[in-house]
């Protein structure tokens, strides 16, 4: 099929083994919610997600392959769960837009990743991989919480009011820069993994708390 959006609090359900191949963009929008546990959908175009109002647009379950980009926009909540995600393009957030992703879920971007207007990232046991930039500054929020993980081949941008965070064994990985100046605030509270900065560097000071100093020495970061 061509273009196919789920619309106005709709369901749809694709059930286990069966694969659903859409040509066109995958929308999903108005407080609906997609069930495709165990089923194997492939887009050739976009998946995006427009919340406009009520309640949260819901993806549970399923593999998913985008041959172009992943968008997250119209400033609601978004909740993915248990989901295998791979985006040949990029993945951008607007409009504040709060994308929960949860359960053991995984996103693999093969581009960049940013969000903007306020938006918030929040990656709870679960594992997202940019091959490309990841932009987090001016007032946006990343959380990687319950041994989830980040890892970023380029760059890494928290700068001018970014706000990144690791709790709980989740793990921050930048294989490029990480920048955290102008007021950017980087917190990493009782991890269990390592927190690493690959041929990085840090403008101003990382919050790490409850670590040792062998682990402030070996991240080459300030505790």
């Amino acid at each position: 099929m061509g273009n196919l959006t789920i619309t106005n609090g709709a369901t749809l359900t694709v059930n286990s083994e069966v694969t659903l191949t859409i040509t066109g963009t995958l929308t999903i929008q108005g407080s609906s919610t997609i069930n495709a546990s165990g089923a194997t959908i492939n887009i050739s175009n976009n998946l995006a997600e427009a919340w406009d109002s009520g309640s949260p647009n819901t993806i549970n379950g399923g593999t998913f392959t985008i041959g172009g980009n992943f968008t997250v926009s119209g400033g609601g909540t978004f909740n993915v769960d248990a989901i295998d995600l791979t985006v040949s393009g990029s993945m951008t957030m607007d409009g504040g837009t709060i994308l929960n992703l949860t359960n053991g879920s995984q996103i693999d971007i093969t581009g960049d990743a940013s969000s903007s207007g306020g938006g918030q990232f929040n990656i709870d046991d679960s594992d997202v991989m940019v091959g490309g930039n990841f932009d987090n500054s001016n007032g946006r929020t990343l959380n990687v919480n319950n041994s989830g993980t980040i890892q970023v081949g380029g760059d890494f941008n928290n700068a001018s009011g970014g706000n990144t965070s690791a709790s709980g064994g989740g793990g921050i990985i930048v294989d490029g820069n990480y920048n955290n100046s102008g007021s950017g605030s980087t917190d990493v509270v009782d991890r269990s993994k390592v927190l690493q900065f690959e041929n990085s560097w840090l403008a101003v000071t990382v919050n790490l708390r409850n670590f040792s100093e062998s682990l402030a020495e070996k991240t080459n970061v300030t505790k």
